[in-house]
């Protein structure tokens, strides 16, 4: 099953391109160029938008900067936003405020989308105190499945790497 990854900046390039070295069929986008190498990882294919990615995948993972850039992405507040999320897992990997969380979250449901909130703690490069790099995330909420791979958690970050 193809994910689509919607975020390839300084934390969401380094991310998908993990799970695209892993042997993770991807389907991406971003809302400026992308400066990754992971055009060249067999297995991932750039979408021409992000309404795109949602018809070629049912799990969209979203790693983006702002509550208005995860908007416009899911076109949340046109008509496009339900067609975009209906049927879909929406996986919101940025840091927001909890009211907004929570309030799109129960706009995706509404709209017959499933919803999860997974933001992420990590760094540009190592520091002496997380254990999320290089290739390895630590969410904050929510446990979630690292697609198949370990389950996330603040308890099982360290073992749950993204190669």
């Amino acid at each position: 099953m193809d994910i689509g990854f919607i975020g390839l900046g300084v934390m969401g390039g380094p991310m998908a391109l993990n799970l695209a070295r892993a042997g993770t069929p991807l389907v991406i986008w971003n809302r400026s160029a992308i400066t990754s190498d992971i055009l060249g990882v067999p297995g991932v294919r750039l979408a021409a938008s992000a309404a795109d990615v949602f018809r070629q995948t049912r799990i969209v993972i979203l790693m983006l900067a702002n509550e208005a850039a995860v908007d416009s992405v899911l076109g949340r507040g046109t008509p496009d936003f339900s067609a975009r999320v209906a049927r879909h897992i929406i996986v919101q990997m940025g840091t927001m405020p909890p009211d907004y969380s929570r309030a799109l979250e129960a706009d995706i449901r509404a709209a017959g989308g499933s919803y999860v909130e997974a933001p992420v703690s990590g760094s540009r490069k190592p520091d002496n105190w997380s254990p999320c790099w290089p290739g390895r995330v630590l969410p904050l909420r929510r446990s979630v499945r690292c697609f198949g791979r370990c389950a996330w958690s603040p308890l099982s970050a360290g073992r749950c790497r993204m190669r």
